[in-house]
């Protein structure tokens, strides 16, 4: 009866032209939209732990080779403007060169700003910067902007949900290393996974040494495992045991604050074994969530969703898809494969690993494939159809949502199995036989 429901799904007509919002994703049913679904095949396998701690600590050590992690969190910040002593960061230079490249595409015209030349003022902005260095504790969610201004920057034509100035989020909870400061409050700092700007409204005052010592990643902490405002899935904070129990260090406005444990929020002590059914069940609990570009509103983009499950098994990735793309126990190129050894190699890929399949601008986690056709979840914004009038429109899906890979099949856009170039995997070994491709292999 399953094999019936699925070749039906597989087999359904498009999909009518539709500005309904979130769109309907084809070909996926009920019953996919479960961890249960997609954990059942795998067996024991399910609880087999993928990584070990040791395993899991020695990729973290590797996220400065691909440039996912700017800077140790751990060490404090140093910073200095012009000729710099080993071990600082010139941030005039580096805050300079950022600003170098967005000014590039606003004179090409690839970008445009609300209100219109805002780029001059952040640039005014950027000159200004001075060294001031401390570690502060963000007690409220907020925006990492690119540059030092509030305005957004645009790609034409302009939709305003994706604001190319909005870096990223800052959760509640997070460290965050000050490097510098300039007019206008602005601040220069980073989060351990992106570089950008704030205001200063949404971090606690700076951290003396023992409070510091508290937020070290060899010390002892609970991870949050869902979003309850203000706490949020995949934030760390650290852990006090005492003769009243357990308790964790909340923040605030003013200092952090011991508070007893258990929470409001579902946590962890720990990393989450590093498992498929611990992170399928974690991930499913998203399931539906809105999308937001750069954290747009508190909400997530593909990467942070993965960024934010992956942390609560212990495992710091990087920030953006191309970066995640770069980072695991090994790396698939798939450019120049055929679409039938594409399938059959991210089916071999996810027998005994956690996969994350990765195309330019969007990464997803694989969950299985049905039929021979694989199915992954993605917070994913939008969709290319070909709709039963044969007119070519954009679905807008706006949440995490699971899907195959056919989805863009016939459109501009292409599918994404013709799309994906590349197959992340965490877990033991290779077990993946890789057939040469038939044209030589390309990285975009």
């Amino acid at each position: 009866m399953m094999s019936l429901l699925v070749v039906a799904l597989l087999t359904a007509p498009p999909p009518v032209c539709t500005t309904e919002r979130p769109a309907p994703i084809p070909r996926v049913s009920p019953a996919m939209q479960s961890a249960a679904f997609w954990l059942a095949p795998l067996g024991p396998k399910a609880d087999a732990v993928v990584l070990s701690p040791p395993a899991v600590t020695r990729l973290n050590e590797a996220l400065v080779k691909v440039g996912a992690r700017p800077v140790s969190l751990d060490a404090p910040p140093q910073a200095c403007v012009g000729r710099c002593p080993d071990g600082a960061l010139d941030i005039g230079s580096a805050a300079r060169e950022r600003y170098d490249r967005f000014a590039a595409s606003f004179a090409s015209g690839e970008l445009v700003s609300s209100p219109e030349g805002a780029i001059t003022g952040a640039g005014r902005i950027v000159g200004s910067i001075v060294p001031e260095m401390a570690v502060r504790i963000a007690y409220a969610e907020g925006d990492l902007r690119c540059l030092p201004t509030l305005a957004g920057f645009w790609k034409q034509p302009v939709d305003t949900d994706f604001d190319r100035n909005r870096c990223t989020g800052v959760h509640p909870g997070e460290r965050v290393q000050v490097f510098g400061r300039a007019d206008d409050g602005w601040l220069y700092v980073s989060t351990g996974h992106a570089w950008g700007w704030l205001k200063p409204d949404i971090l606690g005052p700076p951290l003396g040494p023992a409070a510091i010592e508290r937020y070290r990643s060899s010390a002892p902490y609970v991870t949050i495992l869902e979003d309850r405002p203000p706490l949020r899935l995949g934030v760390r904070l650290p852990l006090q045991n005492d003769e009243r129990g357990g308790s964790v260090w909340i923040p605030t406005a003013a200092v952090p604050e011991p508070t007893p444990l258990p929470l409001a929020a579902r946590t962890h002590v720990g990393a989450l074994p590093f498992t498929r059914r611990q992170l399928f069940e974690l991930a499913f609990t998203q399931l539906g969530a809105p999308y937001g570009w750069g954290d747009r509103a508190g909400l997530r983009d593909c990467s942070r969703l993965i960024l934010d499950l992956f942390v609560a098994f212990g495992l710091d990735i990087g920030r953006n898809s191309l970066l995640q793309s770069q980072h695991g126990s090994r790396i698939i190129e798939l450019v120049g494969l055929d679409e039938a050894t594409r399938r059959r190699v991210i089916e071999d890929a996810g027998r005994d690993h956690v996969a994350l399949l990765y195309m330019p601008g969007h990464v997803m986690l694989y969950l299985g494939t049905v039929d021979g056709q694989p199915y992954a979840m993605s917070a994913l914004s939008e969709f290319a159809a070909i709709c039963d009038d044969g007119r070519e429109q954009v679905m807008r899906t706006d949440r995490v949502a699971v899907s195959d890979l056919e989805v863009g099949r016939g459109t501009s856009r292409t599918a994404f199995i013709e799309r994906i170039t590349r197959i992340v995997l965490f877990g033991p070994g290779n077990g993946v036989d890789v057939p040469r491709p038939s044209s030589p292999p390309g990285v975009e």
